[in-house]
């Protein structure tokens, strides 16, 4: 029984010590508020929607998880579907992300938020309000600058059908 305590204490020592530059490395309040410009220029993007600004947001090889369609992989493939949306005739005219939390790492960040805003999806469709909830996992680059990894987001309500 002897024998297994030093185990036990160099365990205990290296989790400590893991715990403590985990600590070292969490979010500055600078960093969230960052983080939250980061956001709003992001969304200011969406209004009028240019896919290639919009699409900058996001790592090279970005995932999108919008409502009702496939995930959508790498930075081109996400302008494109944005691109799409203007192809169809359709607009975003207010968009309002709101983080409400906000965790991390130096490197890593999380953001849980809510949306607001009012979009035509088709060019004869009348304009829809929604309000929406998501997840976006932010990666910090080499420059400093935060990306979006993974954007993952649907409504609070069921939209009208076309």
């Amino acid at each position: 029984m002897t024998k297994g305590k030093p185990w036990v204490l160099m365990l205990v020592g290296l989790l400590t010590a893991g715990l403590q530059a985990a600590a070292a490395q969490t979010l500055t309040d600078a960093d969230k508020q960052g983080i939250k410009r980061f956001i709003e220029a992001y969304a200011k993007t969406h209004v009028p929607l240019n896919p290639a600004a919009a699409a900058a947001y996001y790592t090279e090889d970005g995932l999108r998880m919008s409502p009702d369609t496939t995930m959508i992989r790498g930075r081109a493939d996400i302008q494109k579907a944005f691109q799409d949306l203007l192809d169809q005739g359709g607009e975003i005219i207010a968009l309002t992300l709101s983080p409400i939390e906000i965790f991390g790492t130096r490197s890593l960040a999380y953001i849980v938020e809510t949306g607001a805003g009012n979009a035509r999806l088709s060019k004869n469709a009348s304009p829809i309000s929604a309000t929406t909830k998501a997840v976006k996992v932010l990666k910090k680059q080499a420059d400093g600058s935060w990306k979006i990894a993974i954007d993952i987001w649907n409504f609070d309500q069921r939209l009208p059908s076309p």
